[in-house]
Order: structure tokens, then C-alpha cells, then sequence
């Protein structure tokens, strides 16, 4: 029988204590790890899942006391490299096409490679059906309801916009505007002029016919340094590593995970190197992926400092799995931010609860109980020069996709609806899979910029952009939500891109699409937005589509009922949107910002009726602006308005959000 923690401990720090060596120190508590003889005592490094013979806590008890010994002797990075290098990942898979059985041993290196066929009841406090937000146990009043504080209306962390934050989708629409059988050959013109990540690329390229015989000229620009050097490396990864599920392996991890294989930065280094993309100077570099598609690239100053800068000072000497997963962790789970995690937590499926905060805890986009032993090495590009993580606490990867429709990818790879993690995964891998295909096959030709968008315009009118004629025209422009009035605005966005659609008689389905994701709160509109003379009718119309959300109170209330009923209240709020018809309020809003206007002036208008994307969250395609969003299943309404949109952050819900497109 192993000693027990408590023993092995105190023992250990008595001997440690004598050791003047570091070596000799390391050797002495990898040794006493073995004593211990625990399966998943690196768990908080080599796995993730629930555990049948030790609790979660257990298991993190256990690996906390022998970190706490290792920081104590200042020796805890060569431990956490020396735990890694004993494993032997080649031994490991990396690639994951369905759910693997959960039958690891992660010291010898061995799993069972079978399908999983048997669901584990994970013993949890988060699934529990008494489980409770801390303030109602705590029998206090939540902090993000106290006025006076400072955090209550504010992001927690530092936002680079690295992930997107509304579920991705086909800008062309082909079914619904130009056709699919009448676009086979058909030379497209996209621009993303606000691109963030490059979500909404890959899927408007999925969703082309896969005999697709035209080219596509795309243009990817976006303000950001970060970005853009995140964008760039996804499609050379996917462009360029050659065994096809390397690259789509790689690039889910590059985008979604705290860490990666070690073994995938020097293959990276590799490509870099070849591709001379860090020559000194600004300039275009155009590489080629074949004879079909090339890919040109404006490295200018500020670029080329993210891009070499990233890999001088994150590097695996310097951005050490300890300050990785510290600087994760203590974003992701802290202690003044515990109420704005529960009250999100509060309107979640308790299955979905405990994924999520697997996920927080560990930042490895995997599935819940497969072995990510072999992601070892922190994500470079994920933190900032100094070590600062770029994402705020309430960033997922679940908001940039469709998550009913990765829940059926995910069960066709073999795992459930509960494990929402693993389920993305296996449906972003696919995703990317058919995009990496694609840029093997098909005919392109894409941009990648970093300028703000006014200018990019401007520039390209000017002729002074590198590699884009000044008569170019495009089939689709979409712009983000840079209409917002917290970043360009809608009519200057109008006058710098309206004219580079195509006329209607090249192409009279061209768009400009564009989100107002803040239009509700911006001044413009304020006015109609608070000043709801109907609120009440709103709220009893969502109560009675959504009764079994609404909890059945005791006749007589105590001080638990009503901490509890903030939960209720809250999660009303942030989905009212669902059942408020605003699109009189909308269109005074375009109205105030002279968007219609200047549609008038440069010859667009903007669509009664959207073809590309609905009109609002929830809404159906094809339908007036006024139309609210259909009844949905109580499934549904947790899926889209709780998972798809983590919102918990204190600022306003975008239930709100509207989307419109303006056409020539």
C-alpha cells in the first residue's frame, strides 16, 4: 500500500531540507512520486476526465502538495520538465478521429486504443442537481450586483480579439443568393475587412461546391499585429505541413490550447525559416502553396516585431510550463471573479458545468477524458512578450462556432452532447480539415494586411496597397462589427467599402455585411432601449415561452430562495432579447448614424430581407427584420443562449446584436 499523502509529504520535506543540490533535490521527489503510486497525479499536466478510484480534488490535492515543495526549493520548472520527459509521448497519438477508450496509464505510457463505449457518471459537486453559485451558499449578495464596485461593468484581463466571440459563418450563402450549380465556375472576389481570427474564412470556403472550378481572390486584413501573425501562421500550417492530419492537429492547438507538442515548434521553425518571412525590412512576401494558390503577406515593422519577438521571448526557456498554466490559471479562475463564473454557470447543463471548468482550469481544447499527455510545451502565441495572457476570463472556444452543429459532429466521433469540449474539438478539427484540403486544391489568391480598416480602404482607392489593384471589386465585403460605434461606425465603414462592391449587373446578390453588436447601448440608441414602456410585456412574454427555466419557489421565501432568484433574474435579462421586437428601434438607429444616408449617396441600400445570415440571433434566414426568433426547445434555448454566448463578463448581452448586409 502507498504511504499517504500526509506521510509522504512530511517525510519528503525533511529530507529535502538536508539536500543542498538541485539535481539532488529533483531526483529525491521524483522518487518520492513513484512511492505514490497514483495513476492521474499528473493530472493537472498530462490529462483530463473524471477518475473512478480518486476524487478531483484528491488528485489536485496531491499534485499541489509536491508543487508547493518544488517552488519551496526553487526548483519547480526543472520538475514539471522532468515529469514531461519521462513520459514517452511517442507512444501517445496524437491524433484523435473518435473518442478513445479512458483506460490510461500515463506513467508507463499505455492506453487502451479501443472506441470508448461506456459513459463514466463523473462524481462532481459542479453536476450535482443541488449544486449552487457561491453567494447563495455563502448567503451574501453577488459582487457583480454592487454598485460600488469598480470590476462590476469591466473585462477581466487583456483582450487581443484572438478567438472570435459570434459563431462563424459562410459569408457567400451561394444556395441562397448566386447558386450553387450556377457558381461552379465562378470567379469570387471576399474581403474581410475586420477579420479577427480567420473562422469565417474557413467557413465560407468549406461550404463551396467541392467541384469548385473558379478563383477565389480573398483579402484578410485586420489591425492587429497578434492577429495577423496568428492568421498567418494558421495558413501556413494548414498550407504547408504536409501529412494532412499534422496540420489540422496543429492548428486547432495553435489556435485553442495553453499548450502544444514540443515537437510541432521546431516543425514550425522549420517552415519559417524556408519561407524567410523574418528578412529584416518591411516588404510583401509571397509564398506559394503549389502551382494553385499563393499567399501574399505585408511583413511590415510592427509585424515582424510580434512575429520574431514571440518566438525570442516566449520560447520554451523563457515561457515555462509553470508560468503558462500560473498566468492561466489565476485569469480563469480568480477569486474576485467566482460570482460572474457562477452566474454563468447557473443557466449551464450540470455536465456542461464541469466541462467548461475542466477547460479553465487546464486551457486544452481535447476531449474530457483523452489523454493530452503530449501537449508539454506552452502556446507562444497565445501570451504577450511579457508573459501576459491575451484573452479575457470569459474568452471560449465555443463562441466562435456553431455548437449544435458540433454536437453532432461530436457524437458521430463517438463522444456526448455533455463533453461540449470534446465535441468542438472533433468538429473544429473537421473544419479544418476541409479547409486544408482546399488550399491544396483549390484555385486562390489571399491577402493578408495589417491596417485599420478605414485606411485599408482608403489605401486600396489610392492605389497604394501592395498587391491589390485599385479596380478590384469584390462579391462579398464583411466588416465585423467595425459599424459599431465603438470602433469605425457605420457610415464611414459605408463610404470606405460601399463602392468596392460589385455593380448589380456583375453581380446583383454582392453584400457589404456588417454586425451592430453594441448598437443597444451605443447613445444613438439608448434612449429607445431604456426607456421601454413595454418591459413588462417583454419579460412575461419570455416567461411564458420559457416557463421551465423559471424555477418554482416555496410559498414562503427565505434568504436562500431570493439569492438564488438573482440566478433566475439574471439569466431573464440576459435573454430578453429573444422575445423584444427592436427593429423599429434599429432602423432610427441607422437612421441617427446616417447610414441610410449615405447608402442613398453612394448608390447601395440596405436589405429588408436578409439572404446571408438572419437578422438577429436565433432568427430564421429569409425573414423581415420585425420577425422575432421561433419557440425553441428548452435544449436549444441553454445551447444558444447560454453556451454559444458567455457572457458573463458584466457588460450587456448581445442578445441584442443585429446583423445586416447592403447591397448595390
Amino acid at each position: 500500500m502507498p504511504p499517504t499523502p500526509t506521510t509522504l509529504v512530511e517525510t519528503l520535506q525533511s529530507s529535502l531540507d538536508k539536500i543542498d543540490s538541485d539535481q539532488d533535490k529533483l531526483s529525491t521527489l521524483l522518487s518520492a512520486m513513484d512511492l505514490y503510486d497514483q495513476p492521474r497525479e499528473l493530472r493537472a499536466l498530462s490529462g483530463t476526465g473524471c477518475d473512478n478510484s480518486f476524487s478531483d480534488d484528491q488528485n489536485q490535492h496531491v499534485w499541489s502538495q509536491f508543487m508547493e515543495l518544488a517552488q519551496k526549493h526553487g526548483i519547480e520548472d526543472q520538475f514539471i520538465s522532468a515529469c514531461l520527459q519521462r513520459m514517452d509521448f511517442s507512444r501517445t497519438s496524437t491524433h484523435l478521429e473518435h473518442l478513445e477508450c479512458a483506460n490510461h496509464d500515463l506513467k508507463s505510457s499505455k492506453r487502451c486504443k479501443e472506441r470508448a463505449t461506456k459513459i463514466c457518471n463523473c462524481k462532481h459537486k459542479l453536476r450535482s442537481k443541488d449544486w449552487k453559485p457561491e453567494w447563495v451558499e455563502e448567503q451574501r449578495r453577488p459582487s457583480f450586483m454592487d454598485d460600488g464596485a469598480e470590476s462590476s461593468h469591466t473585462r477581466f484581463g487583456v483582450s487581443r480579439s484572438l478567438w472570435g466571440n459570434m459563431p462563424a459563418f459562410d459569408i457567400l450563402n451561394l444556395k441562397a443568393n448566386e447558386g450553387l450549380e450556377t457558381s461552379i465556375n465562378r470567379d469570387l472576389a471576399l474581403a474581410f475587412v475586420a477579420s479577427g481570427d480567420i473562422r469565417n474564412v474557413i467557413r465560407t470556403v468549406n461550404e463551396l461546391p467541392k467541384n469548385y472550378g473558379g478563383t477565389l481572390d480573398i483579402v484578410i486584413n485586420d489591425r492587429d499585429p497578434m492577429v495577423q501573425c496568428r492568421n498567418l501562421l494558421l495558413l501556413i500550417i494548414l498550407g504547408m505541413v504536409p501529412d494532412l492530419s499534422d496540420a489540422t492537429e496543429i492548428a486547432l492547438h495553435f489556435w485553442y490550447s495553453l499548450f502544444l507538442p514540443s515537437s510541432w515548434l521546431s516543425k514550425l521553425g522549420i517552415i519559417l525559416q524556408e519561407s524567410q518571412l523574418l528578412t529584416p525590412g518591411e516588404h510583401v512576401r509571397t509564398l506559394s502553396f503549389g502551382s494553385h494558390l499563393t499567399l501574399n503577406v505585408l511583413m511590415e515593422t510592427q509585424t515582424q516585431y510580434f512575429f520574431a519577438g514571440t518566438f525570442v521571448h516566449n520560447g520554451p526557456d523563457k515561457l515555462t510550463p509553470a508560468i503558462a498554466n500560473n498566468t492561466f490559471y489565476n485569469f480563469m479562475n480568480a477569486s474576485e471573479r467566482v460570482d460572474y463564473v457562477h452566474r454563468y454557470y447557473a443557466g449551464l447543463e450540470p455536465s456542461h458545468r464541469l466541462a467548461i471548468q475542466e477547460w479553465r482550469r487546464f486551457g486544452v481544447l481535447y476531449p474530457f477524458s483523452a489523454s493530452s499527455a503530449y501537449l508539454n510545451t506552452p502556446n507562444p502565441w497565445l501570451f504577450g512578450h511579457d508573459h501576459t495572457l491575451f484573452l479575457n476570463d470569459h474568452a471560449s472556444p465555443s463562441q466562435g462556432w456553431d455548437v449544435q452543429a458540433a454536437f453532432e459532429v461530436g457524437k458521430a466521433h463517438g463522444t456526448t452532447q455533455a463533453d461540449i469540449m470534446g465535441c468542438l474539438y472533433f468538429y473544429i478539427k473537421d473544419q479544418l480539415h476541409t479547409f486544408a484540403q482546399r488550399l491544396r486544391t483549390f484555385k486562390m489568391n489571399i491577402s493578408l494586411f495589417k491596417y485599420d480598416a478605414i485606411e485599408l480602404g482608403k489605401g486600396i482607392k489610392g492605389g497604394t496597397i501592395p498587391g491589390i489593384p485599385r479596380s478590384i471589386l469584390f462579391d462579398r465585403i464583411e466588416v465585423s462589427n467595425a459599424t459599431d460605434l465603438q470602433y469605425a461606425g457605420v457610415k464611414p465603414m459605408l463610404e470606405a467599402w460601399g463602392p468596392f462592391l460589385k455593380t448589380k449587373k456583375a453581380n446583383q446578390h454582392a453584400s457589404l455585411i456588417g454586425l451592430f453588436m453594441n448598437w443597444a447601448w451605443s447613445k444613438g440608441a439608448k434612449a429607445v432601449v431604456d426607456n421601454r414602456a413595454n418591459a413588462g410585456n417583454i419579460i412575461k412574454t419570455f416567461v411564458d415561452y420559457y416557463p421551465e427555466t423559471i424555477p418554482k419557489f416555496p410559498s414562503t421565501l427565505d434568504l436562500n430562495a431570493g439569492l438564488s432568484g438573482i440566478s433566475t433574474f439574471m439569466g431573464i435579462m440576459d435573454n430578453i432579447e429573444l422575445c423584444h421586437e427592436n427593429s423599429e428601434a434599429f432602423n432610427e438607429y441607422l437612421r441617427n448614424q446616417g447610414a441610410l444616408e449615405t447608402c442613398k449617396n453612394i448608390g447601395l441600400r440596405s436589405r429588408k430581407t436578409n439572404t446571408i445570415i438572419p437578422h438577429r440571433i436565433g432568427g430564421t434566414l429569409g425573414h423581415p427584420w420585425k420577425t422575432l426568433p421561433k419557440k425553441m426547445t428548452v435544449e436549444k434555448y441553454i445551447m444558444l443562449g447560454s453556451l454559444q454566448y458567455v457572457l458573463y463578463c458584466g457588460r450587456p448581452p448581445a442578445r441584442a446584436a443585429l446583423g445586416t448586409t447592403f447591397i448595390s
